[in-house]
């Protein structure tokens, strides 16, 4: 049965459990019962890959030695200790989930045992501690996802809330294909990456809320947020912005010798915003296509009843989606900037607002420290928005001789949604500072007077990643 991405993120977030309803259970047996019966075989039989061979370069030669075998793949694999960057429990929940549900589609040959270990490891929260770095994104997520084979061996601890104890079959001793079957997927990316873009999800709509309050204060010409606009581009998330907007607009009238339009960090935002909206839903079902693939090797064919030899680990699908994710978030951040840097300057907000929405210009310097710090953010982000899946570069003795590197992509993106949350902390401060100024309100002031804003910015942040725990989604 296939999950949702709602029903996906509904076990991450421990609001439901994952159970048998979700097993193919008729090709969990089929596929194991076939790679029980080519085990049995005495004569005349191929080599399998992974499991009568080693591993990458190493498969050119029999190993007989087929138990050791699924041992040393997670031994070879495991070079990253605990005090290297991790996974934070989130994701590290929704990597072994993923990988949990490659497997209970029947296609990988493993043991009911084995899937029944990895349910209740997920269910009891009892998850692996996943290195950041390591995964090429082909043959699957190697270094990262060989984690799960340390702490079913007994090798590594838990960094969840569950007690490793409580889990019956620890430690288990690999069986034959569980070893390469828990490593060669894309489950560390499309795990992590499905957290990050309902993250990414919460923090767009987080924005709007904030560009909704400030619109009832500050008159704007209305005709851009128009409803046929959204008619006339066929775009829901053009649709989307202009139905939360349109309604909150203080009207702004043409007069003579004035401006008739607003600048565009204004008048475009259901461009931006629906562009950043509809790559968002793309996205979604990008990443719940991945979730629901079969990435391993080799895999049963129903079929021709045997394991075929394949490439389904190659992660270039799911790569380029975690790629365009990052530009989702970096175009949104340069909007944020943009936007602070309005409300900070008189020259650009038709001195609507005091220089640096200081309540008392000249006196103190009211919010500059922000705008210097969403900047330095955007700065940043910009300069690590280059695609990683074109960084290939040919490795394990040339057996991985062209790879997408989804893995630097997810560990960018981490940096990515960590320091959008803190721009967006940064435009929330503005936003209600602007408010407070246009409603001549001294007492809802959030700067009267020169103070550290180190305090608030942590508030904001914290309060934002609360709300990721909400998983009503932001598109129509």
């Amino acid at each position: 049965m296939n999950l949702s991405y709602l029903q996906f993120l509904s076990i991450v977030y421990e609001k439901d459990s994952y159970s048998e309803k979700f097993w193919n259970l008729p090709l969990i047996q089929e596929s194991h019962l076939s790679l029980e019966a080519y085990l049995s075989q005495t004569s005349g039989k191929k080599l399998l890959y992974g499991v009568d061979t080693s591993f990458g370069p190493h498969a050119f030669s029999s190993n007989e030695a087929k138990l050791d075998l699924q041992k040393s793949l997670i031994y070879h694999l495991s070079v990253q200790n605990e005090s290297s960057q991790i996974l934070d429990p989130l994701e590290s929940r929704a990597v072994l989930l993923a990988r949990l549900h490659v497997l209970t589609r029947g296609y990988s040959g493993v043991d009911e045992s084995l899937l029944k270990i990895l349910q209740d490891m997920v269910n009891k929260d009892v998850i692996p501690i996943f290195p950041l770095r390591g995964s090429l994104g082909a043959s699957g997520d190697l270094i990262p996802l060989s984690s799960i084979g340390l702490l079913l061996m007994g090798e590594s601890i838990s960094q969840g809330k569950g007690d490793l104890k409580s889990i019956q079959g620890l430690p288990r001793n690999l069986k034959v294909k569980e070893g390469i079957a828990l490593t060669n997927g894309t489950s560390f990316m499309v795990g992590s990456s499905a957290v990050h873009l309902h993250q990414s999800k919460v923090m767009v709509e987080h924005a709007l809320g904030l560009i909704k309050k400030l619109f009832t204060k500050l008159p704007i010409f209305p005709d851009a947020f128009h409803m046929d606009l959204a008619e006339l581009n066929s775009s829901r998330g053009m649709k989307k912005v202009c139905d939360t907007l349109s309604e909150a607009l203080l009207h702004r009238d043409k007069l003579a010798n004035t401006r008739v339009q607003d600048s565009y960090i204004l008048r475009a935002i259901p461009q931006i915003f629906g562009s950043i909206l509809d790559e968002l839903e793309d996205l979604e079902i990008r990443i719940t296509k991945e979730i629901n693939s079969v990435s391993d090797n080799p895999v049963y064919s129903p079929n021709d009843k045997r394991f075929i030899e394949t490439a389904m680990f190659y992660g270039s699908y799911i790569s380029s989606g975690i790629d365009r994710l990052n530009l989702c978030l970096v175009n949104f951040a340069n909007w944020l900037d943009r936007m602070v840097q309005f409300l900070l300057d008189p020259n650009e907000n038709e001195k609507r607002l005091p220089l640096m929405l200081s309540s008392s210009p000249g006196k103190h310097a009211g919010l500059a420290g922000l705008g210097l710090l969403a900047t330095h953010l955007t700065a940043e982000m910009r300069r690590d928005a280059h695609p990683a899946s074109i960084q290939s570069l040919p490795t394990n003795g040339g057996n991985q001789n062209i790879v997408p590197m989804g893995g630097i992509g997810i560990a960018r993106n981490k940096r990515t949604i960590r320091d959008t949350k803190t721009l967006l902390a940064i435009f929330d401060l503005c936003i209600q500072q602007s408010i407070a100024l246009l409603d001549r309100s001294d007492k809802d002031l959030i700067v009267k007077e020169d103070r550290s804003l180190a305090k608030d910015l942590q508030i904001l942040e914290k309060s934002l990643e609360s709300s990721f725990f909400s998983l009503e989604s932001v598109l129509p």
